[in-house]
């Protein structure tokens, strides 16, 4: 009797986690207060977004005595291969010309590959203070 209960009950706890796996969400860090000066640019690590449905971002743009001016795009590619990645050609990028400070959120459905990177860069015009810090959020 008793084994059939322990039974039961782990067959119920593997067939719930099996219910809500997947359901959840990621939060990784992209960029931690990266150093953005002009003409400099940062690439983050590559991130497996295979049966991700949902993405997200969190920006925080700084310049300490100036105005920041960067791009921030994303790039795929269905492989780990660095020379791979680039960025789809219906997306220019995430953020264009930011200028401002501060936060900012925004949401994006990137094409289905499972492999996914960003890239900022610092556009001439940007104060050589600029720091990025960037979160990115998947549901899968």
């Amino acid at each position: 009797m008793r084994k059939i209960i322990i039974l039961c009950l782990i067959g119920v706890f593997c067939i719930s986690g099996l219910a809500f796996a997947g359901q959840g969400r990621i939060e990784k860090t992209v960029f931690d207060e990266d150093s953005l000066a002009s003409f400099t640019t940062a690439t983050s690590t590559i991130y497996d977004v295979k049966g991700s449905s949902e993405f997200g971002v969190w920006l925080k743009v700084e310049a300490n005595g100036g105005t920041p001016d960067i791009n921030i795009s994303y790039q795929m590619s269905p492989d780990k291969t660095i020379a791979n990645f680039t960025t789809p050609t219906t997306v220019t990028a995430l953020f264009s010309d930011l200028d401002v400070e501060g936060n900012s959120v925004m949401s994006f459905n990137p094409p289905p590959m499972r492999y996914l990177r960003f890239v900022a860069s610092g556009k001439p015009e940007s104060s050589t203070a600029t720091t990025v810090s960037m979160k990115l959020f998947t549901r899968e």
